[in-house]
């Protein structure tokens, strides 16, 4: 989408903030607990490498993989070369499923999961016709209160809802104009839907929309016993894996869940096996989160809320299963094409990273000359508090729920959203704090670019003032950036 066809959208934003100087007070940054993780060091021969690397390395594998493959058959492009492993041993959900996939000891047998526990009815919290939406998100549309929907997001609503009921028989037009709309945020009820299909993934097309669903969730699921099939798992991986998945949003009591963390789990290991020239890093698996809480609460009424409900109950209800099968598959893809965008970012000695953080500081010297000087001569490079900005997207900066508003601009934006105005995102967060910034000293900096308790008052309409002027820096500066 063009810069020109979205100006308007933002204009009333734009204006918000005045006669067009833009504030200049800092604010939230990251997660302290996350300040001294080590980088892992990538080898682009390996799917990964452990950081704390105390094993011997993993059986080789073989693989062909063009990273434009994301639409291809998941298995076609794998090949694993090695010996049947032994059953995963522990005592979670994870080594269940994977055993009941891996008939022990060596024998392999496909099947699916056993349900071990009786299961309760279907949970109040659960919609009543969720296979229905399974098997076609846009059925949610019979189903949706339009007078109370209409009711909160007023004509956006409409214009949403409008383009969803079309036949769709030109889909780049039609996309087009979901780009345009979601600029400017997405009704909650239809942001599955969208992000979807902003990112390719669900066809606009009627015709098309349910097999392309089916067909992709089936060479998922079919990955799972088919990654494991013949081989040996590689630990490295999985180890690293499941040391950062129960500290991804671990207040979130719906990520606490041991089967919402285990298919987390499934995703990123799955996604790194295909990627072996970057494999796992971290940081990847913050990535998951929007997708999977977006995704979830598309099957779940309107009262339940994914981030402070029980999820425990739920997850031993009838229906628990198979929206979690779904919901992980679409995960998977829509993961997979975001990072096709940002891939070097995760490569060997991460380029993509290094060229965002020198782009950041080109366009902050344009912005506010000053205070690029001060961090200069207080000793404080850019790498050392933008590198996480760029690496988890901000999402330590902000509650999940903001990131997920600021993903909808991203999304509309796609491919170009999470790599490029990006960028000029984090620009226009230095710069909030710039007075602030400019009154410190090397210490208070580090300290304070490392505290995201600044944005912990924060709501949607800072986001969004926030993005509006990411979108005027972007409209100013945008031929300062270096692409290659």
């Amino acid at each position: 989408m063009s810069q020109v066809d979205h100006k308007s959208n933002k204009g009333g934003l734009m204006q918000a903030n005045g006669s067009g100087s833009l504030p200049f007070f800092f604010k939230s940054l990251t997660n302290g607990s996350s300040n001294s993780v080590d980088r892992p060091s990538i080898d682009s021969r390996r799917s990964s490498h452990r950081w704390d690397s105390e094993t011997s390395s993993p059986k080789p594998m073989k693989f062909q993989d063009d990273d434009e493959d994301w639409d291809d058959d998941i298995l076609s492009d794998l090949t694993i070369k090695g010996e049947k492993f032994p059953p995963f041993r522990g005592d979670d959900d994870t080594t269940k499923y994977l055993n009941s996939i891996v008939n022990q000891p060596d024998s392999i047998s496909v099947k699916e999961p056993t349900v071990e526990l009786q299961k309760s009815p279907l949970n109040k919290s659960i919609r009543k016709n969720f296979k229905s939406l399974i098997k076609d998100p846009l059925s949610l549309l019979s189903d949706l209160d339009l007078a109370e929907e209409k009711k909160i997001y007023g004509v956006k609503f409409e214009k949403f809802y409008s383009i969803l009921q079309d036949e769709q028989t030109n889909e780049e037009q039609e996309l087009n104009k979901l780009q345009n709309l979601s600029w400017n945020g997405i009704p909650k009820r239809l942001r599955m839907i969208i992000w979807q299909m902003l990112l390719r993934y669900m066809p606009i097309n009627n015709s098309r929309r349910v097999a392309q669903l089916e067909r992709k969730r089936q060479e998922y699921q079919q990955s799972l016993s088919e990654m494991f099939k013949d081989s040996k798992k590689d630990n490295n991986v999985w180890h690293q894996i499941s040391i950062d998945i129960p500290r991804t949003n671990a207040h979130v009591k719906f990520f606490s869940n041991t089967k919402i963390q285990d298919s987390m789990s499934r995703i990123l290991y799955i996604w790194a096996i295909r990627h072996p020239a970057s494999g796992y890093v971290q940081g990847i698996n913050d990535l998951v989160t929007p997708f999977f809480h977006v995704f979830f609460e598309n099957y779940m009424e309107n009262d339940f809320n994914v981030q402070e409900d029980d999820i425990e109950e739920l997850s031993q209800s009838t229906g628990f299963e198979d929206i979690l099968k779904a919901v992980e598959a679409d995960t998977f893809w829509c993961l997979t094409k975001l990072l096709d965008t940002i891939q070097d970012n995760y490569i060997h000695e991460q380029p993509g990273i290094h060229r965002q953080i020198s782009n950041l500081v080109k366009i902050s010297e344009k912005v506010d000359n000053a205070l690029t000087e001060h961090l200069e001569e207080h000793g404080l490079q850019f790498i050392q508090f933008a590198f996480r900005w760029m690496n988890c997207l901000l999402m330590r900066e902000f509650r999940l729920e903001l990131v997920i508003r600021m993903w909808d601009t991203y999304l509309s934006e796609f491919p170009q959203g999470f790599k490029d105005f990006h960028v000029f995102v984090c620009c226009a967060f230095l710069m909030k704090f710039s007075e602030e910034l400019k009154e410190m000293e090397f210490q208070d900096l580090i300290m304070f670019l490392q505290d995201n308790s600044k944005t912990s008052h924060w709501n949607d309409k800072d986001i969004e003032l926030l993005l509006s002027e990411a979108f005027i820096w972007q409209s100013l500066y945008k031929n300062q950036l270096t692409y290659t």
